[in-house]
């Protein structure tokens, strides 16, 4: 099994989670109550929610960030 996490989810997670992976206080306290600022803060972590395509030994992807990404 695979696991990666995109850069812009390196650089923004702590702004959303917690040190035990759990959704924070203080950005519950600023975007809860906004349904549409909630999930698109989370999107632009990087979310994965395409199918991936391997192709010729490189994997294909996209994520919610608007990037494509190919690993080889």
């Amino acid at each position: 099994m695979w696991e990666f996490q995109t850069e812009d989810s390196k650089i923004g997670w702590d702004k959303i989670f917690n040190k035990n992976n759990e959704i924070s206080k203080s950005f519950m306290d600023k975007y809860g109550s906004n349904g549409n600022q909630f999930y698109g803060q989370i999107h632009n972590l990087g979310s994965i929610v395409s199918k991936p395509l391997l192709d010729n030994g490189i994997l294909y992807f996209s994520s919610m960030n608007g990037k494509l990404y190919a690993i080889e």
